[in-house]
């Protein structure tokens, strides 16, 4: 699933490949498209928005070239692993299904692995994600109706119906939560090495942990965050306020010119916004979802969210005064 260190465990094992090809254990070339095997599921989503324009849609191509690359040494095991069969198995369970058994026709036996997350955090992450993302791509705007802390609540409760997808799906699964562990690639890759002896187990750990490529010790996080929490906060409270007013307004989302514009507005402040942190931001959105704080103003979620009084009257007009900005800055 999403936002739970899948793309550093690709990354882990794509550097890693050439390793542990050598104790029995293959990371395919088929059907990968940087670090991770999504051109198969993505032929069924062909205008996935970040794989290639121009890549093959035929999945049988993508399936014999990995029943070949199988085939060619006598490997113990295969490991595959994309978050686009996850996005396939929202969008066409039974395509996912069947495409997911044929490749485990491949071999004497499968299982699944589920990387998972706490709902809230995956929530959370996933937000910033896309207001990241939204920040690259050319004309991306923030429509009056697109309310921040509804798109955290959908979130929220699609992370919890996605997951039932998995434990309902009939087919054979392993749920693994990157909460377990402080290095889930580490974690991840556990299941693979539950598979050997413990010798063996031992000697690759060894050679993994002395390799040029990725440390099996070390940090492996790919994707990390360095956004400061405020620029999430203003953009979630401009949602909001925009959310009130009448018109078809919207807020085109960059976050270089809202570092721009904030050190326009008021440069001596950041050092004060650079102390709100990611979990007052995540409090304000669980408060603002509760049905029981409905009555309170924005002003008062942000002061029970931990964000001293001082400072939520400061990005309240920081956001107020972002938008009147935005407003006017014509679509590139």
């Amino acid at each position: 699933m999403h936002k739970t260190a899948t793309t550093s465990f690709q990354y882990f094992l794509s550097k890693n490949s050439g390793l542990l090809a050598n104790f029995g254990c293959l990371y395919p070339t088929s059907m990968r498209f940087k670090d991770q095997h999504s051109l198969l599921p993505g032929c069924f989503i062909p205008n996935h928005t970040f794989l290639p324009k121009d890549r093959c849609l035929d999945p049988e191509i993508y399936l014999k070239e990995l029943k070949n690359e199988m085939h060619a040494r006598q490997y113990k095991f295969c490991v595959i692993s994309s978050e686009v069969f996850h996005e396939l198995m929202i969008r066409e369970q039974n395509k996912a299904k069947e495409i997911i058994k044929r490749i485990g026709s491949f071999a004497d036996d499968y299982k699944i692995l589920v990387t998972t997350r706490n709902n809230l955090d995956a929530a959370f992450s996933g937000l910033k994600h896309r207001l990241r993302s939204m920040n690259l791509v050319k004309g991306s705007k923030l429509f009056k109706n697109q309310n921040l802390v509804d798109t955290f609540s959908q979130m929220l409760t699609s992370k919890r119906e996605n997951l039932l997808l998995w434990k309902n799906s009939g087919l054979p699964i392993i749920e693994r939560s990157m909460d377990e562990a402080s290095n889930p690639a580490l974690h991840y890759f556990d299941v693979v090495l539950e598979k050997y002896d413990r010798s063996t187990k031992i000697e690759i750990i060894n050679q993994i942990g002395t390799s040029n490529t990725t440390r099996i010790g070390g940090d492996l996080r790919v994707n990390k965050d360095n956004s400061p929490a405020y620029k999430y906060l203003i953009l979630i409270l401009s949602s909001l306020i925009m959310s009130k007013i009448n018109g078809n307004l919207y807020c085109q989302i960059s976050f270089n010119r809202l570092s721009s514009f904030v050190m326009e507005f008021n440069s001596e402040e950041i050092p004060n916004l650079l102390t709100i942190k990611n979990n007052s931001v995540l409090r304000f959105l669980q408060l603002s979802c509760d049905i029981n704080s409905k009555s309170q103003s924005t002003n008062e979620l942000l002061i029970n969210a931990g964000i001293g009084a001082k400072l939520a009257s400061l990005v309240i007009n920081i956001s107020s005064s972002y938008i009147e900005y935005e407003s006017k800055t014509p679509l590139n």
